[in-house]
């Protein structure tokens, strides 16, 4: 490929997180989630990325690529790996996803948006399970965190942040401002949400 090819990054609120644009369409089809190694054979694109040391998650559609990290190392350093892994890549030219892989893939996403099989049977927790497991996590899980609903008792909420929501420094404001604003609209009776999270042993903790 002699086209010049621009990636730019652009790092998440969510340490953890950033996105790269890439100049080259990768996937038009939708979205594409890989979270382990295993699966990413079968495309060049991915086995590259997950060759680097620290890489976690990939998530593509159409020109933008998200990867969720696991390393001490800051997005500058990473981040040129990732650049010069994905022009690798693109300039050895396609297709960078075999048809059978994307079955995979895509089996992927689905079970990640099944709902989990819970305990709550009382209707002002099953409401707060339902809510969470149908829209709040799924706006969550695409910054590549997650809430537990651990339980509901006298009209508290009481959850545990993993994933991108730990350790954040915006997890607090997260907390109050989104999640709590929409239990506390859906579900009226609920007065509190309290975090449980460790949040000391998240990748940026505010508590120290």
């Amino acid at each position: 490929m002699d086209q010049e090819i621009k990636i730019t990054a652009e790092p998440s609120t969510l340490p953890d997180v950033c996105s790269f644009t890439v100049s080259v369409e990768l996937y038009p089809e939708g979205t594409l989630v890989c979270s382990n190694r295993i699966n990413s054979y079968g495309s060049p694109l991915l086995e590259t990325l997950f060759e680097i040391e620290g890489v976690l998650e990939v998530a593509i559609t159409n020109n933008l690529l998200t990867v969720k990290k696991d390393s001490p190392k800051d997005w500058e350093e990473l981040g040129k790996e990732i650049g010069i892994a994905i022009r690798k890549v693109i300039q050895g030219g396609g297709p960078y996803f075999k048809e059978g892989l994307i079955e995979i893939l895509q089996k992927e996403i689905d079970e990640k948006k099944k709902p989990r099989k819970t305990s709550f049977t009382r209707p002002e927790e099953k409401a707060v399970s339902e809510l969470f497991e149908e829209k709040i996590n799924p706006a969550i899980a695409a910054h590549g965190g997650h809430i537990e609903l651990l339980k509901v008792k006298d009209h508290k909420v009481y959850i545990k942040m993993s994933g991108g929501c730990q350790g954040c420094g915006m997890a607090l404001q997260t907390l109050k401002r989104g999640v709590e604003t929409a239990v506390k609209e859906a579900i009226p009776t609920i007065t509190e949400i309290i975090d449980e999270t460790d949040h000391s042993s998240g990748t940026d903790p505010y508590y120290k």
